[in-house]
């Protein structure tokens, strides 16, 4: 019977024939001297002791020029194709026994409202859903775009949106930027759109409970309210 090569090697073992090997040492060198010298150029300077608030904040400023160079943007500005129309007032108000009942007369801008600017917060209320009405007009150039979407920056919790009395979609989310393409539900003139916002669950903080009012943020909305948080901005439409 023939033995597997390897199942020879693993039965008689490797033998390592070291004969001619050499241990190289280390190489001889002569060996090189420097001489110490009272050069006062080369001697290391201490940095001056901070001993005050006022010279820290002298001493970081100073560091912050000297690294300002290293800091700018060089990058080519790149061109913005977008044609933007900024909504940042809309009429608001907390949703009402009467709106349950009748929700047009919320689409139709009746009743009670009061104008806030965009980004807007509520402090917390309860479970609570509130609306942002707001119109605008597009002109022609607009309106012979490709595309057109509202976007808005956040909404805290659940957002509905409707244009022209047509609802155009829902998002869910706290601190995420959403789009809509409305193309299809706006016209030149006469436009309105309505926000609906809800605020999401109960939450506890030193044993009770309390719901944050919904906010709405940059671009168009979010659930019950409208947050300015991470510098969000205005509603914007973006062709």
């Amino acid at each position: 019977m023939v033995m597997d090569r390897f199942a020879q090697i693993a039965q008689e073992g490797i033998v390592f024939d070291q004969e001619g090997l050499i241990i190289p040492g280390p190489i001889e060198k002569e060996p090189t001297y420097f001489s110490i010298e009272n050069n006062g150029s080369q001697a290391f300077t201490p940095l001056k002791r901070i001993e005050s608030e006022e010279e820290l904040r002298a001493a970081l400023l100073e560091e912050r020029k000297r690294f300002l160079p290293f800091t700018e943007d060089y990058a080519p500005k790149t061109e913005n194709l977008r044609e933007k129309h900024v909504l940042d007032q809309a009429l608001w108000r907390i949703q009402t026994e009467d709106d349950k009942e009748d929700f047009r007369q919320v689409l139709d801008g009746q009743g009670e409202w009061e104008r806030v600017t965009i980004p807007h917060y509520g402090a917390p209320v309860g479970r609570a859903r509130t609306f942002y009405r707001m119109t605008f007009d597009l002109s022609e150039d607009m309106l012979s775009k490709e595309a057109i979407y509202v976007c808005f920056k956040g909404v805290d919790y659940k957002a509905s949106i409707f244009i022209n009395d047509r609802f155009v979609g829902l998002h869910e989310g706290f601190f995420e930027p959403f789009e809509f393409q409305i193309t299809e539900f706006v016209r030149e003139k006469g436009n309105s759109m309505l926000v609906m916002v809800e605020n999401d669950k109960v939450h506890s903080e030193g044993g009770e409970k309390y719901m944050q009012q919904p906010a709405l943020a940059l671009m168009i909305a979010r659930s019950a309210g409208i947050i300015a948080l991470l510098e969000w901005g205005s509603i914007r439409m973006y062709l």
